[in-house]
């Protein structure tokens, strides 16, 4: 955001199946929008009676036949004129109190579309008996393309190719893809192409992703900066064991962080690294590897952030933030402060009290 956008007024807007809220005497004062590359985002806001003059009972019918569930809700928020998309998705829950002093207020909360997702069995009736000798994101592609609302799809390939992907007789389309983005150590999420305002389904390697990169200035955009260190899920290494029955021998796979993870002061505290040691159906070395590979990335991490800075419409859960100018740049054991990180929850509010965006970061590595 440039230095100048400071003297704007920060705005938003709302609309229901494309259409604006004031018209329908609707006032709504305050939104908070949660994105994470863990779950769907959500979207939360409450509107009331605009004046008194409109009887209540009346009001809350009109305002009940507008505000249906699964309708399509937009988002967007901004300085001055401007307003990007930062959200769209469907009305998921629709809430309200009557009360004899009551002035008419609802509480709406929507999610996006990986909703659908955590709802849906769109391969039950065309896959029942599973995929042969495929790769996870061929099958995570066939998924996906059941679901037109995702104009647009950032699918990454994946190493090993199984003889058999099956899903799980309780699982949902959700459940599905991600236990297959787990064992890849892919993210599973949703984002906006806020240029294009389209909805993009997002299968990645965190360390590759293709969200968009910011630059945050401490004391200019960043407000505030809150590491946390912390060894209680430190893991260094990680041992994944199969068996292969037609040979009748043990399957070992492993992956360890080297140079520049782990600081020396950490490793001497152990005579040896912190080990995660897993049995998995593995069909050969190169998948064992594969899957230590994706356990270490989710293990490794030793910092974990929480910031807040002004707010900044464009960033979003999954994409990338460079951090600069903080008055200490080093943690314990010389961890570095500065520099790339991943925004794994971007929670954008916007209302009377400004626009402040939290978020919470976990350092990219190599």
């Amino acid at each position: 955001m440039s230095e100048e956008l400071r003297f704007y007024a920060p705005g938003f807007s709302l609309k229901v199946e494309g259409e604006e809220l004031g018209p329908r005497g609707f006032i709504c004062n305050q939104i908070t929008v949660e994105q994470s590359v863990e779950a769907s985002a959500r979207l939360s806001f409450s509107v009331f009676r605009a004046g008194t003059e409109k009887d209540l009972a009346l009001w809350l019918e009109e305002a009940l036949s507008f505000f249906r569930l699964g309708c399509r809700v937009e988002a967007r928020a901004g300085y001055g004129g401007t307003r990007l998309l930062i959200f769209r998705g469907c009305l998921t829950s629709i809430s309200y109190s009557l009360s004899v002093d009551s002035i008419g207020e609802i509480h709406l909360e929507a999610q996006d579309f990986l909703f659908l997702l955590m709802k849906g069995r769109a391969l039950s009736s065309r896959h029942r008996g599973g995929f042969s000798q495929v790769r996870d994101h061929e099958v995570v592609r066939q998924v996906v393309d059941l679901y037109p609302v995702f104009e647009e799809k950032v699918i990454q390939e994946t190493e090993s190719r199984h003889p058999k992907v099956q899903q799980k007789q309780e699982e949902f389309d959700y459940q599905f893809l991600k236990r297959l983005a787990e064992r890849n150590g892919y993210l599973l999420y949703s984002r906006l192409n806020q240029e294009k305002e389209k909805a993009v389904f997002c299968f990645e390697n965190p360390e590759d992703g293709h969200g968009r990169r910011h630059e945050l200035l401490f004391g200019r955009e960043l407000r505030s900066f809150t590491p946390q260190f912390d060894l209680s899920g430190m893991i260094s290494r990680v041992v994944v064991r199969g068996w292969d029955p037609m040979r009748k021998k043990e399957i070992q796979g492993q992956a360890e962080i080297r140079e520049g993870g782990a600081t020396e002061e950490i490793r001497i505290l152990w005579p040896s690294p912190p080990t995660l040691e897993v049995s998995l159906p593995v069909r050969d070395r190169q998948e064992a590897r594969s899957r230590a590979q994706a356990l270490l990335r989710k293990h490794r991490t030793l910092l974990q952030v929480e910031a807040e800075c002004l707010g900044l419409p464009e960033i979003q859960a999954g994409d990338r933030v460079e951090i600069k100018g903080l008055p200490l740049v080093q943690g314990p054991g010389g961890t570095a402060l500065e520099g790339a990180f991943l925004v794994t929850q971007a929670t954008h509010q916007i209302g009377e009290g400004g626009y402040h965006l939290r978020m919470k970061l976990k350092r990219v590595q190599k």
